[in-house]
């Protein structure tokens, strides 16, 4: 018996033996017993408590690539259908926000005056809050699908030397002159 610290508990175990998957299914693939897909989950759940694959291979009497192969397994048998759904929930949350922001830009905003009188009039400040809602509404949504691709940026021919303790007009003008540069040509 060994013992292991994880996440400042001391967990004993026994290395285990035999995990060998032996059976194979018709197209050659191996297939689980219920017990291997069991210690498969032990494996990614000792993971997420901070354990390494060193140690969860040592649990089950594996190389640290056997255990990563066993983490591997437990994250595959994650159904990717509730996942689909998942998404598909999260997009529905985010319609009904967008409607619940895109109806107050378009309503009208009563103010109650000093003299008590109520007064229709446009607020920007409410209007300004709810785009700024549907911004963040979007933002979520590219999220969520994948829509955020990595923005290429090229920069040639710019040399910038700036003394950052420098704070006198001629580093000031050296970086305005930095951003002069760097501006599309209008």
């Amino acid at each position: 018996m060994s013992q292991e610290v994880i996440e400042g508990e001391i967990v004993q175990f026994e290395p285990m033996t035999n995990l060998k998957i032996k059976a194979r299914d018709s197209d050659g693939r191996n297939i689980r017993t219920p017990e291997q897909i069991e210690n498969d989950h032990q494996a990614a759940e000792m993971k997420t408590r901070g354990a390494t694959f060193r140690q969860i291979g040592q649990r089950f009497g594996l190389t640290p690539q056997g255990a990563y192969s066993m983490v591997q397994r437990a994250i595959d048998d994650i159904p990717r259908e509730a996942t689909a759904e998942l998404i598909a929930l999260e997009l529905a949350k985010f319609d009904n926000l967008e409607q619940r922001y895109y109806g107050i830009m378009e309503k009208a905003h009563l103010h109650l005056t000093i003299k008590g009188d109520v007064v229709d009039f446009e607020d920007d400040a409410l209007v300004m809050k709810a785009m700024d809602g549907l911004m963040r509404v979007a933002d979520r949504r590219a999220k969520l699908l994948g829509l955020n691709a990595p923005t290429r940026t090229e920069l040639t021919g710019v040399m910038v030397n700036v003394n950052v303790e420098d704070n006198s007009e001629k580093s000031k003008a050296a970086v305005y002159g930095l951003l002069n540069r760097l501006r599309p040509d209008e």
